[in-house]
């Protein structure tokens, strides 16, 4: 008997702590849990932030490639103005050359 009461309190001994080394797990557990919620909420929020960039990266994309068509197209009207604008004061000038 007395050997078998020693037993019992070493395994209940063994019991108690397995018990608090299960609730000091299950508590860091539940803290674990609560920091990868909240890490879960903030890569959604940034992948949010990233695909609202993206998106107005795009527009702005488009806005440049439009802006960029934009300026060839006055460039080349400027040219052709510019072509107009020598080739009438050269007739200009050879108009008075032969009022003179």
């Amino acid at each position: 008997v007395e050997s078998l009461e020693k037993s019992l309190g070493s395994y209940s001994s063994q019991i108690a702590s397995l018990r608090s080394e299960v609730a000091t797990l299950e508590s860091e557990d539940r803290s674990l849990s609560k920091d990868h919620s909240s890490l879960r909420a903030a890569v959604s929020e940034k992948r949010s932030e990233v695909e609202s960039l993206e998106k107005s990266l795009g527009s702005y994309s488009s806005q440049i490639a439009s802006f960029r068509s934009e300026i060839a197209t006055l460039e080349s009207e400027d040219r052709s103005l510019s072509t107009d604008h020598s080739n009438l004061q050269a007739a200009v000038f050879e108009k008075r050359s032969e009022v003179e």
